[in-house]
């Protein structure tokens, strides 16, 4: 959390502090560093998780207990009458869809549970107490009960690979609630802006440069997104949006470390290089309008979750397949 960025862009194929065509933010709002543009982000970025964590759970208004987001925890809090329960969540949300509720009470208690479902799963399977219930996304379910010790409550949802359309056709590839993004080979260079930047206890300012080509089209079959992918779940380490390549301050030796895990989910897919698509004031320039003609070979790409990839192609011009041959054999 020691390098934050002011300006981020969906296609972020070049993180420096060249010319850029910002509107009003500097050249260096780019960055990832300490204070890139604004003190305010300095002082306010680090507020959003510890923020997300306090707000996961809420109280009703029937003295019953709410899950409005999802994530690792723990809750203690006081229902029925003032009797004290404690629910374990565990999952790995939002990389995997199923979250499990365990209830840790001295004694059966009483008392209604909500569970929101987000609105862009289809639906919701949830079981306990021997019973199972399909819910519709986008809506809260109301679980009333007798909750003994050791109770669990488990909600699957969906993790379907989806698409959505952006600017000039082009496609953003999702999968449960992240967008999924290019995975592009990075070179991290430490520099030095315009403040006393002193590296106390890591802080840093980064460019990072490109080592591997982004301007790549996606070969997909819009009408069945699933097929021609592959993914990989992998263990979700001490930094969950880390991926290879990134840089990890190491308390124990005072210095930055490359993190060689990769993250957390990992798509392998097609895509196709499209010579005409290049930088303009060191921005990828806007995509071009799909569908694309192929005019390249087909290649091999893999997409990471959008906050695991520092550079990135999150909307990806899509390549006109029926002009493939056996691109989906």
């Amino acid at each position: 959390m020691w390098a934050h960025q002011y300006d981020q862009q969906s296609n972020q194929v070049l993180v420096d502090g060249e010319k850029r065509s910002w509107s009003t933010n500097g050249n260096f709002s780019n960055i990832y560093g300490l204070m890139p543009n604004f003190a305010c982000c300095l002082a306010n970025m680090h507020q959003g998780w510890p923020k997300f964590v306090q707000n996961l759970w809420m109280a009703t208004n029937d003295n019953g207990l709410a899950a409005v987001a999802y994530g690792p925890s723990k809750v203690t809090v006081k229902v029925d009458k003032g009797k004290e329960v404690t629910i374990h969540e565990e999952t790995n949300y939002p990389f995997d869809g199923l979250i499990k509720l365990r209830f840790d009470t001295p004694e059966p208690v009483r008392f209604s549970i909500y569970l929101r479902i987000p609105g862009w799963a289809e639906k919701a399977v949830i079981t306990y107490k021997g019973k199972t219930l399909t819910e519709k996304g986008g809506s809260t379910v109301r679980l009333y009960a007798r909750w003994d010790p050791d109770d669990i409550i488990t909600m699957q949802l969906p993790m379907n690979i989806r698409t959505e359309e952006r600017y000039n056709n082009s496609l953003s590839l999702l999968r449960g609630p992240l967008y999924f993004s290019l995975r592009i080979d990075k070179e991290y260079r430490s520099i030095k802006i315009n403040y006393d930047n002193f590296s106390y206890k890591g802080s840093v300012d980064w460019e990072i440069h490109p080592k591997s080509p982004w301007n790549y089209g996606l070969m997909i079959d819009k009408t069945n997104p699933d097929r021609g992918i592959e993914l990989k779940e992998n263990e979700t380490g001490r930094y969950p949006f880390a991926d290879k390549g990134d840089m990890i301050w190491s308390a124990d030796s005072l210095k930055y470390i490359p993190w060689d895990k990769d993250a957390a989910v990992v798509i392998t897919t097609r895509g196709m290089r499209i010579q005409g698509w290049t930088l303009k004031d060191n921005s990828a320039d806007i995509p071009p309008r799909s569908p694309v003609k192929p005019e390249n070979i087909t290649e091999v790409i893999q997409l990471v979750p959008y906050g695991s990839a520092k550079l990135r192609i999150t909307e990806f011009p899509v390549i006109d397949v029926t002009q493939v041959v056996d691109v989906f054999r």
